[in-house]
């Protein structure tokens, strides 16, 4: 039998990496099962209703035809003006690729800026699909960590103290997920000096920059020298409330872009036309876009307000995210119902890799991740946070971004009625390199009360990190 290629059997070299089990909570949860979804950085509300009505006209007036490859000239020049807005730079609709979601942008960077054999380096914590990304595109990778105590922050020196002569581009996020970091002018300004005595490409992932909190998002894309060496991944998934439409894009040189379409030609084949036009209506009218930020920033207000100052924890407004320190709690520590211990994990941290995984081999109570069980190829030491679900019913599905060997977690405690017994709710857990990110099941969790986005009127807090 003749063997695959090396390109795609090397995305995920095991075999497994935790998203398999992803969608089996997915398909789980669609047929009726009360699993409660901290997996993908989805929203828990639908799209806003003018964007849906916009496709509902589209699709009934007959706009569901082949679309021009980079994108529809309406939907280009609607994002354009979007990009002029996040990065501060003018941009024209010939600067833009259209592609079906960011991520899709982020592979196009990847094949576009390095050929296989050559080098990248991602500043962590990151979203889970950077690596696979650049392992798609034949391309080795190193990790430059942003620390806890620098206020995740990147450090130039660090950066370019992973520098090859191979290396070929930079990846970063800001606002970073999953910590939340908005990089601060001066931390771009270091990197970009970086980029530009080395001639490097500087991909920038901004698809979280309409969910900054207090703190200006700065796009490295507006500093001297940077625009015609940046590329900006974008996408209405965050912003808009629009992750399942699939709609994305790339900005970057115009002569760069041209060049990409070709990309579009043998992969995509352009848009969807009546979701490019639904997609067009969010844009130039905004729906839903302060209403999603101010949402998220009520749900951090209700959950500051429960933990400030419970058992010694010390928190940090970082952005549109929130981090909490909790490392004095030391192993072993509970926080309502939050359990630290020791644990390894490979690099890199995100909020993708989340993880349902039933323990059957593992007795009941629950006990910690022994040292080291999630580090399949090395890694440091790191927190493992065990989040018990103090629920009446109901299953977990969480995540893990160790991304071979996944911390386990033990099975429901069936009480009377098959319910978990409140006294020993289902585990979960989650093993990461320098921070651990959460996401805490409001109506769950007593401990969240008041605001008037309150505990009863959303089902599930946007991620928070534990440094």
């Amino acid at each position: 039998m003749p063997t695959p290629s090396s390109r795609v059997s090397g995305i995920t070299p095991s075999g497994k990496d935790g998203w398999e089990v992803h969608f089996e909570a997915m398909t789980r949860h669609q047929a009726g099962e009360p699993i409660i979804m901290l997996s993908v950085g989805d929203h828990d509300f639908h799209t806003p209703a003018e964007t849906v009505e916009a496709c509902v006209r589209a699709v009934r007036a007959g706009h569901h035809h082949y679309t021009q490859l980079p994108g529809i000239p309406r939907l280009r020049a609607a994002m354009a003006k979007a990009t002029s807005a996040c990065t501060g730079v003018e941009t024209s609709p010939a600067q833009i690729l259209s592609t079906p979601g960011g991520q899709a942008a982020l592979f196009a960077s990847a094949l576009a800026t390095c050929d296989a054999g050559d080098h990248a380096i991602i500043v962590a914590p990151f979203y889970a699909t950077y690596p696979p990304t650049f392992r798609a595109a034949q391309v080795d990778i190193s990790i430059v960590d942003a620390h806890a105590e620098d206020g995740f922050q990147p450090q130039a020196a660090a950066i370019e103290a992973a520098i090859t002569p191979r290396t070929r581009a930079i990846l970063i996020n800001t606002p970073n997920n999953p910590t939340g970091a908005v990089y601060t002018h001066e931390t771009l300004e270091g990197i970009a000096d970086v980029c530009r005595r080395h001639d490097l490409w500087l991909i920038s992932d901004e698809v979280y920059w309409t969910i900054a909190g207090t703190r200006r998002h700065v796009s490295p894309r507006s500093l001297p020298g940077m625009e015609e060496r940046t590329l900006v991944v974008n996408s209405m998934s965050k912003s808009h409330g629009m992750t399942g439409w699939r709609i994305g894009w790339l900005t970057g040189p115009e002569d760069f872009v041209t060049m990409l379409i070709s990309l579009n030609l043998v992969s995509t084949y352009g848009l969807p036309d009546f979701i490019s036009r639904a997609a067009v209506d969010a844009l130039e009218n905004g729906h839903g876009v302060a209403d999603i930020a101010e949402r998220y920033a009520k749900r951090r207000t209700v959950f500051l307000d429960a933990i400030r100052g419970m058992n010694d924890v010390t928190d940090a407004r970082l952005g549109g995210r929130h981090v909490c320190d909790a490392r004095r709690l030391g192993a072993g520590a509970r926080l309502r119902g939050l359990r630290l211990g020791a644990a390894g994990s490979r690099k890199g941290c995100g909020d993708a890799g989340w993880q349902l995984r039933r323990r059957r081999e593992r007795p009941y109570p629950h006990q910690p991740v022994p040292a080291g069980r999630s580090a399949a190829r090395g890694g440091d030491a790191a927190e493992t946070v065990c989040r018990q679900l103090q629920a009446g019913r109901g299953v977990m599905a969480t995540t893990s971004v160790s991304r071979d060997i996944p911390p386990p977690l033990t099975p429901p405690h069936k009480g009377e009625g098959g319910h978990p017994r409140s006294a020993h709710p289902s585990a979960s857990c989650l093993a990461v390199r320098n921070s651990a990110t959460l996401a805490y099941p409001s109506p769950l969790w007593g401990g969240i009360k008041g605001g008037g986005d309150s505990a009863k009127s959303f089902p599930a807090i946007k991620a928070v990190t534990l440094a």
